[in-house]
C-alpha cells in the first residue's frame, strides 16, 4: 500500500471513511452492479489494464425488461451512514 500512496492517489483506510472492513466487498459489488445497470464500464484500461472499457456482468429480467435512462459516469463515491 505504501507504494500506491507514492503515486498520484491519496489512500485512506476504509474504516476512516465509515466503511468497515467487513463491508468493503459488499460495497464494491453494489458499485459494480450500479455501473452495470446503467450500462457504464466497470473495467477501464487506465485502472485495470484491459484493452478497452467494458460493462461487467449482465442483467436478466424476470419479467418485462425495463430500460434505465442513460447515466453519467460517477465522479466520486459518497457513502451516507
Amino acid at each position: 500500500m505504501a507504494a500506491l500512496g507514492r503515486g498520484r492517489w491519496r489512500l485512506r483506510v476504509s474504516d476512516k471513511l465509515e466503511v468497515p472492513a467487513q463491508a468493503r466487498q459488499a460495497y464494491a459489488f453494489a458499485l459494480l452492479g450500479r455501473l452495470s445497470w446503467h450500462g457504464l464500464p466497470g473495467a477501464i484500461p487506465s485502472v485495470t489494464g484491459a484493452r478497452e472499457a467494458a460493462v461487467l456482468g449482465s442483467w436478466t429480467p424476470a419479467g418485462p425488461a425495463r430500460h434505465a435512462p442513460p447515466a453519467a459516469p460517477p465522479r466520486r463515491l459518497v457513502i451516507v451512514g
